[in-house]
């Protein structure tokens, strides 16, 4: 029975941090297709370095080894899924200013004061020149997808690349309809201020398609 539970635990072990990868990478926004072959090629990966160290290779140092680099991806993923929601519900707030006249102080939360100031689009809402200034809307499908992010565990800098859509909108203009949300796909850049990761500055790259 102890020979089963000690078995069931290292054989368990890998199953459950793949798992835990395969979360905090779902949870991002990301499906992760590969998993199964992220273990086969860890395995694969393990068998040859020890080959290659031969009699030679330390167990502690190996064992350091694989707590380091398990240490760094876990960070990395929490990092990716904070920096994810940041962008996320920034931008969502961002559109709720500009659309929906909401309070420009929410965005303290999730943008630069120097980014703020900077933002054209954001601007121009509050100076009432937007676009919108004469619906009324009262909600909207907002979509970002997040294709790459970079940051390592130890920096204070990040950048990511999305695509953010409106493809719906839900009110009334005083005349013709409400104007469409153009779609895009931005680079962002994200700097750590007290700890909080907020967004620093918002790049177009390229329009985009609504679907």
């Amino acid at each position: 029975m102890v020979l089963l539970l000690q078995y069931t635990l290292i054989f368990a072990s890998v199953l459950i941090l793949v798992a835990l990868g395969g979360c905090f990478s779902e949870h991002s926004g990301v499906i992760n297709l590969g998993l199964e072959g992220i273990m086969i090629m860890g395995a694969l990966g393990g068998a040859l370095t020890m080959r290659a160290l031969g009699d030679s290779a330390s167990p502690l140092l190996v064992i350091l080894l694989v707590l380091g680099l398990l240490t760094v991806a876990f960070y990395f993923s929490m990092n990716a899924t904070n920096i994810y929601i940041i962008i996320k519900d920034g931008m969502a707030r961002r559109a709720q200013v500009i659309m929906m006249d909401e309070p420009v102080s929410q965005l303290d939360n999730y943008f630069s004061s120097s980014w703020i100031a900077r933002d054209d689009w954001l601007q121009s809402a509050l100076n009432n020149v937007d676009p919108y200034r004469d619906c009324t809307v009262t909600g909207f499908d907002h979509r970002v997808s997040l294709q790459r992010v970079w940051c390592w565990p130890w920096d204070d800098t990040a950048s990511a690349v999305v695509t953010e859509r409106i493809p719906a909108i839900d009110g009334k203009a005083a005349s013709g309809t409400v104007p469409d949300w153009p779609a895009g796909k931005y680079n962002v850049i994200l700097t750590k201020e007290n700890g909080n990761w907020k967004i620093k500055d918002i790049t177009l790259l390229e329009w985009i398609q609504n679907d």
